[in-house]
């Protein structure tokens, strides 16, 4: 009977011994965080994982949103009081089968409030800006809304994400806006692909006043993705181009193509660069010697590679540089320029399998400085990227390797040298 008490009193010993406070999976001693059996960070949509995906392996908070079924993260804007706006779709909440899914967070990417936006069909949010009234305005297109199969759609909203204000812009055909910024009047400018203007399958490029009412529509023989205003008031254009190369056997190709227009709309000069082979460029900016950095996508035998080309202030090619393995099949998404002069580059790694976000810093000559990448073992993507006050960088895209349900929202902040933050 000594024996059986005896036995007792060890296990209640070490019962007690595991209830002594540990480190919770916020970093702090005691706090009581725990992960939940989803995997969640006391419910706070942060799952606790590290870098090989062992849960509170080294306390380091993956910042996801998502439900039950998919949602996809597209754009992010650091907002005035440190924290982020994020921009994507969600089929998980709201009305229709995909609603555009806005969501606030803090500095540290805890969400504070989200908004759903759309009706009954499939509606998409591409991008987001901050306005100079401290709201947003929100680019996509919408099924349950306009005229066609697919409008663009801009909606204007309040520092809390309440609507103030919405406009949809197409015809009979499918119209897709993929981005959209407040312009120096304080108008809109919104690009995009249009079935509705132009030759069935045109850039459409439309601008708005800052209510949202259209002052002009152009359309562009090209496939335009990507439109920053330039510091001349007009706008400069990344996409493709599809065109008959005799010099490729009379290859019909697609090549990176660079439009820039004035500030009505009309073209000022175009140039394609490219090869015999595939090239879709995906992002533009305007670099601080008045020239442009364009990044996009080269297609090889076998693969595929990230491509980035400056250019002068007249398009001419000045450089350009290839990251990514051969025989992989390596994306890149989103190009900002950094305070230090270079370039901070974000996209998609081994696109095929398992794939993966990338962070690539290289200096003002396209030389690659370092190089991150980030995910698991199911396909993840990196969308867009911003560097940040602080000098690290923020990316968003979309998870499967983390998510809780088909495919969720990430948010990625490193700091200035890549290295994981959250």
């Amino acid at each position: 009977m000594l024996n059986f008490f005896k036995t007792i009193f060890i296990l209640n010993l070490f019962i007690m011994s595991c209830k002594i406070p540990s480190e919770g999976c916020d970093g702090f001693t005691g706090s009581g965080k725990v992960l939940d059996d989803c995997g969640v960070c006391d419910g706070d949509n942060s799952t606790c994982l590290d870098e090989c995906g062992i849960p509170n392996g080294d306390n380091i908070c993956l910042k996801v949103f998502g439900g039950i079924n998919d949602e996809h993260g597209n754009s992010i804007q650091q907002t005035n009081d440190g924290g982020y706006i994020i921009l994507g779709s969600t089929s998980s909440y709201g009305n229709g089968n995909y609603d555009i899914w806005l969501i606030k967070t803090d500095a540290d990417g805890n969400q504070e409030w989200d908004q759903t936006f759309g009706g009954q069909e499939d509606d998409y949010g591409k991008s987001i800006d901050l306005t100079n009234d401290g709201g947003y305005i929100i680019t996509g297109y919408t099924k349950s809304y306009g005229n066609g199969s697919n409008d663009f759609w801009l909606i204007k909203t309040d520092l809390n994400g309440n609507e103030e204000w919405d406009e949809t812009f197409g015809n009979y055909g499918s119209d897709i806006a993929y981005e959209g910024y407040e312009t120096l009047d304080g108008g809109y400018i919104i690009i995009g692909y249009s079935q509705s203007y132009g030759n069935n399958g045109s850039t459409l490029v439309i601008k708005t006043d800052s209510d949202g009412d259209d002052e002009w529509i152009k359309s562009y023989d090209g496939n335009g993705t990507s439109i920053q205003q330039t510091e001349d008031g007009g706008y400069v254009i990344s996409g493709y181009k599809r065109i008959y190369d005799n010099s490729c056997q009379g290859m019909i190709k697609d090549n990176f193509w660079l439009l820039k227009i004035n500030l009505e709309g009309n073209q000022e000069w175009y140039k394609t660069y490219g090869s015999c082979y595939v090239e879709y460029a995906h992002s533009v900016q305007q670099t601080i010697d008045g020239g442009y950095i364009v990044l996009g996508r080269a297609y090889i035998e076998g693969g595929a590679n990230i491509w980035l080309i400056k250019t002068d202030i007249d398009g001419n090619e000045e450089w350009n540089k290839i990251f990514g393995e051969f025989s992989s099949w390596d994306f890149g998404n989103s190009i900002q320029a950094t305070i230090d002069g270079g370039y901070i580059l974000t996209g998609i790694l081994n696109y095929t399998s398992g794939s993966n976000p990338f962070l690539i810093k290289t200096d003002n000559y396209g030389n690659q400085q370092w190089e991150q990448s980030f995910g698991g073992i199911e396909n993840d993507y990196g969308n867009f990227v911003q560097q940040l006050t602080d000098g690290g960088y923020v990316i968003i895209g979309t998870t499967n390797s983390y998510s809780s349900g088909g495919s969720d929202i990430w948010l990625i902040k490193t700091d200035s040298q890549g290295s994981l933050v959250f």
